[in-house]
Order: C-alpha cells, then structure tokens, then sequence
C-alpha cells in the first residue's frame, strides 16, 4: 500500500475542511455575513434610489412652479405697460 503524497508542508488536508474553506471568503466573514452585509447594501441603495427621485421631482416641481411665475410677471409687465 502505498502512502498519500505530501507538499512537505504536513499532512494532506481532509475533504471535510473544504467546504468550511469555501464558505469563508478572503476577508474571514462566513457567507451568512457576505449575504446580510449585501442586503444591507441593497437597503442602502433602495433607499439612495428613492431619495434621489424624491428630490428629482420636487426640483422639476419648482422648476415648472418658477417657469409659471416667469409667465405670470411676463404678462402683468405686458399689462402694465398697456394701462401705462
């Protein structure tokens, strides 16, 4: 019978430790971690997204609302100037 094959670094290692070491990322957190901080990440970017639109319609909002008055002094001058 013959004997497994060595790097020189210890015995080989076991099937059993592989899947702990696939499940650990290079960083040291498990993948029960990788998945929570991404769903906190997608939190964090729903919710980005959502201000961000918020504050995109209330600036077209007050730019439709400023181009109104524009047009409403536009015409009182234009009526000023026909009494005047």
């Amino acid at each position: 019978m013959t004997k497994p094959q060595t790097n020189g670094n210890g015995p080989t290692a076991s099937r059993s430790s592989e899947p702990a070491r696939e499940e650990t990322a290079a960083n040291g957190l498990g993948i029960g971690a990788l998945i929570a901080e991404a769903q906190a990440l997608k939190e964090v970017l729903r919710d980005g997204y959502e201000r961000a639109n918020r504050l995109f319609t209330a600036l077209k909002r007050h730019s439709k609302q400023t181009e109104v008055l524009r047009s409403a002094l536009t015409s009182l001058r234009r009526l000023q100037g026909l009494s005047g």
